[in-house]
Parts: structure tokens; sequence; C-alpha cells
């Protein structure tokens, strides 16, 4: 009969190695899951997952130090799950792997936190993720997915000076660097279906570093992401809280995006005049949301300035840029502060809140609602 197997953090040794074993031996036993208890697991190893389905618990909640805490003294990826990134089958792939409770800190180190690469039906519940300039998050060739409850803090990394040199940067038009969520539809030359139907509720994504995008979804084969109750908060963000790239379906349910910050570098931004109110805290930035190319993206995200201050964070603090594809039925209601909608083609963003615009209709035209700034005009270019 399967059972749980419970394990307390080892007085020494490397607890990669430690959990890797644990794992094989549930799984000798018949066991499908092994509880950590609350403690700091240092891993020198990769922990190895396995193929079939397998269940990992921290104790106690994650977060603010408590609970079961993974973290590392090597550049290592802390838990890799490796099925096939060219797999078209299941049979290719790790199976319904479940993470709950469980806190992943990566500790000055480069190396992802978690890869998610050729996975089918895997679970992430109460996960929380921590450390500065490194990628929390990396999903490849994964299906059918979800993630629950998650809080991904303080992770990417990019130099805004930086050459734009891969493709991709040149076609969004600003570095990318890396990023705190990188959801990969690239890597797959099989033609395979990769990394669709992934579900994201409750998720926190915040305060990531130096100009890094906190979620970045890119690749051709990148099908049907759903996003409900979300929330992103970008205090100094200098490139979009989210950045989807040739995505066919991107949704969003109830979701907040929190711009406050944005703005305060000095760079100049296309249709703001000199000597305005708002001349030394413009800024290059692509906003909160950054479309290329997009079949699909619809659904209803709030946003806008802390406490409805336009003075303190405008004018970009609820800025939508969507660059072809056919983007339809997305609703921005704004709390505070300007927006700026963007439409470069696609079929038009709907805009409530303090002001409402019903469509935009000019192809590549930018338009400034002025909100609870009325003295502020609006801004025509194309």
């Amino acid at each position: 009969m399967a059972r749980t197997e419970y394990h307390e953090v080892p007085t020494s040794g490397d607890h990669g190695a430690a959990i890797s074993q644990y794992i094989r031996d549930a799984m000798r036993d018949g066991a499908n899951e092994t509880v950590l208890g609350a403690g700091e697991w240092v891993c020198q190893t990769p922990i190895e997952w396995p193929m079939e389905p397998f269940r990992l618990i921290g104790q106690g909640y994650p977060g603010w130090g408590k609970g079961a805490i993974l973290t590392r003294n090597a550049d290592v990826c802390i838990l890799p799950m490796k099925g096939g990134v060219n797999a078209t089958s299941p049979s290719d792939m790790v199976v319904r792997p479940q993470l709950e409770n469980l806190q992943f800190d990566g500790r000055g180190f480069t190396a992802p936190l978690l890869d998610l690469t050729g996975v089918y039906e895997a679970r992430l519940l109460s996960v929380h993720t921590e450390g500065w300039y490194v990628c929390h998050l990396y999903i490849a060739n994964t299906w059918d997915s979800r993630f629950e409850d998650c809080t991904f803090m303080g992770g990417g990394f990019c130099n805004p000076a930086a050459v734009l040199a891969s493709g991709l940067e040149q076609r969004v038009g600003y570095s990318v660097g890396v990023p705190m969520v990188h959801v990969d539809s690239t890597r797959a030359t099989s033609g395979a279906d990769t990394s669709n139907n992934l579900y994201w509720r409750g998720c926190r994504f915040e305060s990531s570093p130096n100009n890094s995008i906190m979620l970045l979804m890119d690749g051709n084969n990148g099908v049907d992401h759903f996003f409900s109750q979300c929330k992103w908060e970008g205090l100094e963000a200098m490139r979009p809280l989210v950045l989807a790239v040739d995505q066919a379906g991107v949704d969003f349910a109830s979701c907040w995006m929190f711009g406050a910050g944005m703005g305060r570098a000095p760079y100049e931004m296309e249709g703001v005049e000199a000597g305005t109110k708002y001349k030394t805290i413009t800024t290059k930035h692509p906003g909160l949301l950054h479309c290329v190319e997009c079949h699909h993206v619809s659904g209803l995200i709030t946003g806008g300035a802390p406490d409805g201050n336009p003075a303190e964070n405008a004018p970009f603090d609820a800025f939508i840029r969507l660059h072809g594809g056919e983007a339809a039925a997305l609703t921005f209601n704004v709390t505070g502060g300007l927006t700026r909608l963007q439409d470069g083609g696609g079929a038009g963003i709907r805009h409530s809140g303090n002001v409402r615009y019903p469509e935009l209709l000019a192809s590549r035209a930018s338009y400034w609602a002025s909100g609870l700034a009325p003295a502020v005009p609006m801004v025509d270019q194309v």
C-alpha cells in the first residue's frame, strides 16, 4: 500500500543527493510522495526527478524563511525535470509531477531554480521562489500544467544598455536578458506542440530587479496560456511585466498589473513633448503588457498608479502595447494615472475606468487618456 515518507533535514552532506535518494526509496517502496521537514535543504547537486508521477511536499508554509527551503551552494539547477524537449507523447515526458508547499532560493547563483522541460500535467501548488538576477522557472515543451497560489519574487536580470543581439530583441526593440519566468516554445525541432495549456491561478510575480521581464512567453508553438486572479507588481520596471511573442492564445481573467515607479529613468519616450510636467520621469520602457504577433489576447486586466496618484507615477503606469497579430477582446481598467494604448495592427483594445475608449481603430497609432490629469492633452501619433 502506498504511503507518505517523511524526512528531516540531514545534519551533513549534500541535501540534493539525499532528496534524490529519498525519492528513489519511495518509488521502490511503492510510495507516491515524500515530505521534507521544515528547515534549509542545501543542494550541491541537482535533485533527480523520476519520469513517473511523484509528489514532493514541504512541511509548513513556504516564504518568509519558513517551512521547507530548497537552496544551493553550487551553480546547479535545484530541481530539473527533464523529459524530451521534442517529445510528442506523454510516454517520453515527465508525467504528473507535483510540488507543494516548497520554497526555492537561488542564493546568488545563475542556473535556473526550476526547469520543466518535456513535462506533462505538472502541478505546482503554493511554491515560493526567491533569488536575484536569475531565472526562477524555465519551461519548455510542457503540456496541460497548473501553477496555483505560487509566488515568484525578485528574479531576472537585464542590462538596459545591452546591444540588441538576438532576433527576439531585434523584434521587440529592447534587450531582454534573463526573465524571472520563461515559457520557451522555441527549442522543439520536431514540430511538436510545445508548452500548451498552462494555467496560472492566484500567482504573484513581483520585484524583478534591473529592468528584467517578469514573464516571457516566446516561440511559434506557444498555445493557450490562462491567467486567473494573478498579480504583477514592478516598482522600478523598465521592461514589460509580461512579454508575449508569437503566442496562439493568452487569456487574462481578473488580473492586476501594478506599474508604480515606471518612468523614473532618464530616457525620452515618443509622444511626450519637451517641457511637460512629466518630462523628468518619462522612459522608453514598453509598459505593462507587450504582445508581438500573438494570434489572440483576451480577458480583463486592472492596473494603474498606487493610491490613484498620477502626479507621482504618470504617465506610463498603465501602458499596453500590441504589435501585429489579432489581439481582441482585451479590457483594461485603470485605477489611476494616465494610460497609453498602442495598437500595432491588432483588432484593438477596450479600455475602461477613469476614461473610456471603445476601440483603437488606426493602425500603429498611440493614444493618451488623461484619466485623473485632464489638463494633459491627448497625443495622436502615427
